[in-house]
């Protein structure tokens, strides 16, 4: 975005004080309350400095000010989220071939946030803006030729454009060349590579690429073996709690590693042990699905509640389902609905639906109570 001109901040209300004191016509026949000049201005003065000032100059016509107050309607920057009010800023700076506005265009149809999912959009305005030189867009994009998303599986086409990204120190693109170099997926198979990726990515703070250093160091696979550095390397993947869960993550998934949900378990207990409330969820999840370990309703009830008190909108949502069928807690619609409602409110589909179908089951005063009960879990004394 280009450099604002500084702008110095009056207040309307002391401008309209001061001209009521130097003329009684001006204090007789104030503007009209309706007029739109005069609620457009005040509106504007109401608002925050950066985004009053966006706004400033994306009323001029500025693409990246229009694709910047987009961004922040869309994710509630500094002013109320509003959907509708992104879009049309983003529209026009789309209207303006702004790269910016079409990252944001393709990000809102990947991700079916304010409008309908649909890769194939996603797709046409990440090539749009990558080859504006979003570097965001040329790492999206690269992802979706990666995974077939939105068109046909283009090895190449990812690897150029990861490249492009990698090269404007884009972390996870780094990272991912890291595991198609490590897998000889879309491109040579190259340990070395890989390596070398991953370094670069753990140093520019990349959460996963720690462990798959360490283990190069360890086994003398892209790297000389080294115990020492592989004690350090490993040391430092153990001390973070979110790494530690993105390690869990990796085995999950099968993310450079064979898929393997015991490990994975193994790597979320660590965080989940550290306090960290979303390894607290997946562990148990991991107890009430039986993966990675014997099926546990208790176990998993006990650290589904940790999460679900701390705010983990699925563990509130699965906690909830626990409590409307009994597992591992006793069977209580009343806090079936209140969990459901929680996970609800943080935009869960799941949430709602758990929350709908148990207030079938609610008599009048049950519901009364789950809305009580509700009311007190929501309160900032409560928070606190």
């Amino acid at each position: 975005m280009k450099s604002l001109p500084g702008l110095r901040r009056y207040s309307l209300g002391l401008i309209f004080s001061a001209l009521a004191v130097a003329s009684p016509l001006v204090a007789q026949q104030p503007p009209p309350k309706t007029d739109p000049a005069r609620a457009a201005a005040q509106k504007i003065e109401e608002l925050p400095p950066l985004v009053e000032l966006t706004t400033k100059e994306a009323k001029k016509g500025d693409a990246n000010a229009q694709a910047e107050l987009g961004m922040f309607y869309l994710f509630g920057k500094d002013v109320p989220p509003d959907v509708n009010e992104a879009l049309s800023w983003l529209r026009k700076a789309v209207a303006q071939t702004n790269a910016a506005g079409q990252y944001w265009m393709g990000y809102m149809h990947y991700n079916g946030k304010g409008l309908p999912l649909n890769l194939n959009d996603a797709r046409r305005f990440y090539e749009q803006a990558a080859d504006g030189g979003s570097v965001g867009a040329m790492y999206s994009l690269g992802m979706m030729c990666f995974k077939g998303e939105g068109g046909k599986q283009d090895f190449a086409t990812a690897r150029k454009w990861l490249e492009k990204a990698a090269a404007e120190s884009n972390i996870p693109a780094v990272y991912q060349l890291g595991l198609m170099s490590l897998a000889g997926t879309g491109v040579e198979k190259n340990s070395t590579k890989a390596f070398g990726y991953f370094s670069e990515a753990s140093e520019k703070g990349d959460m996963k690429a720690p462990f798959f250093v360490w283990r190069a160091y360890d086994k003398g696979d892209g790297a000389e073996k080294n115990p020492e550095k592989a004690a350090e390397w490993q040391k430092r993947t153990e001390s973070n709690d979110f790494i530690t869960y993105q390690i869990g993550q990796l085995f999950f998934a099968g993310e450079g590693v064979a898929q393997d949900f015991a490990e994975a378990l193994k790597w979320y207990r660590k965080a989940a042990d550290a306090g960290f409330f979303v390894a607290q969820y997946k562990v148990g999840y991991m107890y009430y699905t039986g993966r990675g370990t014997k099926q546990d309703f208790d176990e998993a009830a006990r650290w589904l509640l940790k999460a679900a008190q701390q705010g983990d909108r699925n563990a509130q949502f699965l906690i909830g389902r626990a409590f409307s069928k009994g597992q591992g807690v006793k069977q209580d619609n009343v806090e079936a609905w209140v969990w459901a409602s929680l996970a609800e409110a943080q935009g869960d589909r799941q949430g709602r639906e758990l929350r709908a179908e148990v207030e079938q089951s609610l008599s009048s005063e049950q519901l009364a109570e789950a809305k009580k009960r509700l009311a007190v879990s929501q309160s900032p004394e409560k928070k606190e």
